[in-house]
């Protein structure tokens, strides 16, 4: 029960402050900062890392393969004791995995 109601006023702090932050009136010092400061869209110097990092995490997503082979065949080489564990774990059948 504690912990519930240490849930329940933690959402309800968080959604308070996120309605606050977001949602609530601009201050003074804000309004004036933007008019001297207009958002603008993003630069190609911004934009360039940002699709590089995009079709990164794309392409890790749809094909994780390429990363956990090579980190796999590290740690083999490392601990090779972890070797007959992995042998073993392929032979499951594939409602086990």
């Amino acid at each position: 029960v504690p912990a519930l109601l240490g849930v329940v006023i933690s959402a309800i702090y968080g959604l308070r402050a996120v309605g606050k932050v977001f949602y609530g009136q601009p201050s003074a010092a804000f309004l004036k900062h933007q008019e001297t400061h207009p958002v603008s869209d993003l630069r190609w110097s911004e934009r360039i890392p940002a699709i590089i990092l995009l079709v990164a995490l794309v392409g890790f997503g749809v094909w994780p393969r390429s990363l956990s082979d090579g980190a796999n065949s590290a740690v083999k080489s490392v601990y090779p004791a972890t070797a007959p564990v992995a042998a073993a774990a392929a032979t499951l059948p594939a409602d086990a995995k």
